[in-house]
């Protein structure tokens, strides 16, 4: 009995401690908020690699009206990251931790705005919170990262690629800087039109955590949303970039991204040309004309 009794308090200390671990390591420490203005809420999170510094436009246009709460997720852009992000379910901690501060500072429906992987956190709150938000803003991010890279992806057999492209990613934060940073500006110019975009955007990447930028590549990559959409009716505004002399013209883009929104009931799907994929650092003044009038219709 004195045996059994031993064993159950070992137990016992045993669980209170892996309770205590979990703590420190809880999603809730993966991002940090920063607030400002007044009004209603708004929420802009920033995409892969990314500081809050890309809202940097879209906060100083808003704050007279809104009060907007800036996302910088932790590991990206200089952040110094948190215990546990470089594992397995990044994503899944990252969008309870948006809930958790939702929920704790007592936001009053939200309009989410995010931007890539920004893009995805948004439309995963509207699937698993959509009670604690009002509309989304989801800027160019499909609902399967993957649809960019193969014609019949699967999160399956997306898996092999996606596993490379982490090593990939991890291995060159062990690259020579001085052949680091031409490589990485070269590979984003393919995102940014705008120059001075660019260096910032470049900047950010080298300064990122390359283990948490690889584990959300991984994820992202295998990570399939489409099935999940036409449960989805948060009003939603998908915006999308072109530019002339690519693959495809402005109607294909638009016909190829509203397809795969097509079952979300509450999802519109425009495009802002000429723009790549930041589209709020190369085209700022039609991005936030289309923001306004959408804010507009806040009910």
């Amino acid at each position: 009995m004195k045996h059994l009794k031993t064993l159950i308090k070992l137990s016992i200390m045993a669980m209170i401690g892996l309770w205590a671990m979990a703590a420190q390591a809880a999603p809730s420490s993966w991002l940090t908020v920063s607030k400002s203005g007044t009004g209603p809420a708004v929420m802009l999170i920033p995409g892969l690699a990314s500081s809050t510094d890309v809202w940097a436009e879209t906060t100083a246009h808003l704050q007279d009206r809104y009060t907007v709460y800036q996302v910088q997720v932790k590991g990206f852009a200089g952040v110094p990251a948190a215990s546990g992000m470089d594992k397995e379910g990044l994503l899944d901690g990252l969008v309870e931790a948006l809930a958790a501060y939702i929920r704790e500072n007592d936001l009053d429906h939200p309009v989410i705005v995010g931007h890539s992987m920004g893009g995805y956190l948004a439309l995963r709150l509207e699937r698993d919170h959509a009670d604690l938000i009002r509309k989304a803003v989801i800027v160019d991010a499909l609902p399967f990262y993957s649809l960019i890279m193969s014609p019949n992806p699967t999160a399956q057999n997306m898996q092999p690629m996606a596993a490379r492209f982490r090593a990939q990613v991890m291995a060159g934060a062990d690259m020579d800087p001085a052949q680091r940073r031409p490589m990485q500006r070269q590979m984003l110019s393919r995102m940014v039109m705008d120059q001075a975009g660019l260096g910032a955007v470049t900047n950010w990447s080298l300064q990122s955590d390359a283990k948490v930028v690889g584990q959300a590549v991984y994820e992202l990559m295998t990570s399939d949303l489409r099935e999940d959409l036409v449960a989805m009716k948060t009003p939603t505004l998908v915006l999308t970039a072109w530019e002339p002399g690519g693959r495809f013209n402005k109607e294909q883009t638009l016909g190829f991204w509203a397809h795969h929104y097509a079952s979300h009931r509450g999802a519109n799907v425009e495009v802002i040309a000429p723009a790549r994929h930041f589209i709020m650092l190369d085209q700022p003044a039609a991005f936030l004309a289309r923001l306004d009038a959408f804010l507009a219709e806040y009910t």
